[in-house]
């Protein structure tokens, strides 16, 4: 996905036909997700497959995480809404954790980020289990010493920024790492898996 609002492409001199991302023909956008059935009743996740049926070339595990849980969300429709989604291509592929923790991100879920770098503050103190509430994501980080689900980035590229990456979705967990990094419980060299989107012009 790209920016387009909450980073101010605008002052970039940047459009959405500069990007290669304008949906010019009868292609979805993120707005188009808002049309799409609910899970359930009383579930407020856009149904998995109605996804998968637009999207059928979308890795699941991306439609869940992004599509289905935050197409209905109000900032992520604010910043993505334009976006011809059926353009990105998704790919699941291996980078250093340094890289992965200067990624570029908006700046309305920072704080999502810092909150959960600072967990790692207590660390010496109560170990893997500051991490997180929950007992299976402790033992997957003390185990494998990465996350249980890659996170969400794409090309920064398609947002008009230099930096490798941007983060879409994963802020916590990312965070999280940044913070394993900081106080020095991981090497910056750690090797993680990480979703990339890219534009699929083809």
């Amino acid at each position: 996905m790209a920016l387009l609002i909450a980073l101010g492409l605008t002052r970039l001199g940047l459009g959405l036909n500069e990007l290669g991302l304008l949906n010019s023909e009868a292609t979805m956008n993120f707005s188009d997700l808002m049309s799409l059935p609910y899970k359930g009743d009383y579930d407020h996740d856009i149904d998995l497959d109605a996804i998968l049926n637009e999207l059928p070339e979308t890795p699941r595990e991306v439609a869940r995480q992004l599509y289905s849980e935050h197409g209905r969300n109000k900032d992520f429709q604010d910043t993505y809404g334009l976006i011809n989604i059926s353009q990105i291509k998704w790919v699941k592929v291996s980078e250093r954790a340094e890289i992965i923790v200067a990624s570029s991100m908006n700046p309305d879920f920072d704080e999502w980020f810092r909150t959960a770098a600072g967990r790692v503050g207590s660390f010496t103190k109560k170990g893997w289990e500051c991490i997180h509430t929950r007992k299976d994501v402790q033992e997957h980080w003390k185990e494998f010493k990465t996350w249980d689900l890659p996170p969400v980035t794409i090309s920064a590229a398609l947002v008009g920024l230099k930096s490798p990456l941007h983060l879409v979705e994963g802020h916590s967990r990312v965070g999280l790492l940044a913070g394993l990094i900081q106080h020095e419980i991981l090497p910056k060299q750690s090797m993680h898996h990480i979703w990339l989107g890219t534009a699929n012009m083809a």
